[in-house]
C-alpha cells in the first residue's frame, strides 16, 4: 500500500492536478475575498432586517414593547399622584370650610375624648 501511495506521488498527473488545485486556492483566497465579504456583509443586514420587521410585527399584534408598557405605567403613576393630590387639598379645603362645632364633633368621634380640642 506505501509503494502504491508514493507512485501516486511521484506521478505527473498528480502533481499537475495538486499545482492546479493550489493555484485555484490561491486565486479564489486572493481574487474573490472581497465577494465573501460583502456577502456576509450583506447577510447580517437582512437577517437584522428580518428580526426587527418581525419584532415590530409581534407588538403590532400583541400589545406593544416593554418601553411602551413602561411609559403606561408611568402615565398611570403620574395620574395617581395628581388625583391624591387633589383629594387632599379637596379634604383640606372641606375641613377648611367646617364651622368650628361640627369639627369639633367630628374630631373627637374620630380620636375620642381623651385628646381635648380647645
Amino acid at each position: 500500500m506505501t509503494s502504491l501511495w508514493e507512485r501516486v506521488r511521484e506521478h505527473p498527473v498528480t502533481n499537475t492536478v495538486v499545482g492546479y488545485a493550489s493555484v485555484g486556492i490561491a486565486f479564489v483566497q486572493v481574487h474573490l475575498w472581497p465577494v465573501f465579504s460583502t456577502g456576509m456583509v450583506l447577510g447580517t443586514v437582512a437577517i437584522v432586517a428580518a428580526a426587527y420587521e418581525k419584532q415590530m410585527i409581534a407588538d403590532h399584534l400583541f400589545g406593544g414593547s416593554h418601553a411602551a408598557k413602561r411609559r403606561d405605567a408611568e402615565a398611570v403613576s403620574n395620574a395617581s399622584e395628581l388625583l391624591d393630590e387633589e383629594s387632599t387639598i379637596a379634604v383640606k379645603r372641606a375641613v377648611w370650610h367646617l364651622p368650628r362645632s361640627e369639627f369639633k364633633h367630628e374630631y373627637i368621634a374620630r380620636h375620642g375624648p381623651e385628646l381635648q380640642f380647645r
